[in-house]
């Protein structure tokens, strides 16, 4: 009776090392597959990282450029009042800073800072008839309207947020009376 319960034994024993054997490299590849997966998963993650950090830095970059450029703007604090000496032609967005506002109005260009401040900007303080800002470019505005003087500023463009305008065409009317 013991030389079958030896066999018995003997025999769980080799099916266990073949159980064992035939485990051991599937084991294997799926340690080493699983690793693979792993570290290129780590890796993607890793080049997210950097492709996100990336894209907040050239954000970074923009927004100082174009505060560097704000602050070359004459910003001449506008009185609380202003609104009951003056009336609005337009209003835009910086696209960079949805915070910050612009307002063309009839005695010159106000700017609405991100702490609600309001300053009158650049060197004008001339009726901006038309006034827009350039989607793209948070620097570049578009205007017509007249000098405080009289007459007709034509169609003009500022690349420095108004500090100063160059005229592009149409400096006489085209409607004579």
């Amino acid at each position: 009776m013991s030389q079958p319960n030896s066999n018995n034994q003997a025999s769980k024993g080799a099916r266990s090392i073949t159980a064992l054997s035939d485990a051991l490299p599937a084991a294997f590849v799926f340690l080493v597959g699983g690793m693979g997966l792993w570290l290129a998963h780590s890796s993607r993650l890793q080049t997210s990282n950097q492709i996100a950090n990336q894209v907040q830095a050239t954000a970074a970059k923009q927004r100082t450029t174009a505060t560097n450029a704000s602050s070359a703007v004459t910003l001449t604090p506008a009185p609380k009042n202003w609104q009951e000496t003056t009336h609005v032609h337009g209003l835009a967005v910086n696209s960079d800073n949805p915070a910050i506002v612009y307002v063309a109005t009839h005695h010159g260009l106000l700017q609405r800072s991100e702490t609600g401040q309001w300053f009158w900007m650049g060197k004008q303080r001339a009726d901006y008839m038309g006034f827009t800002a350039d989607p793209t470019n948070p620097n570049r505005f578009y205007s017509s309207g007249h000098p405080p003087t009289g007459g007709n500023l034509g169609f003009q463009i500022s690349d420095n947020q108004g500090q100063d305008w160059k005229q592009i065409c149409c400096q006489k009317s085209i409607f004579t009376l």
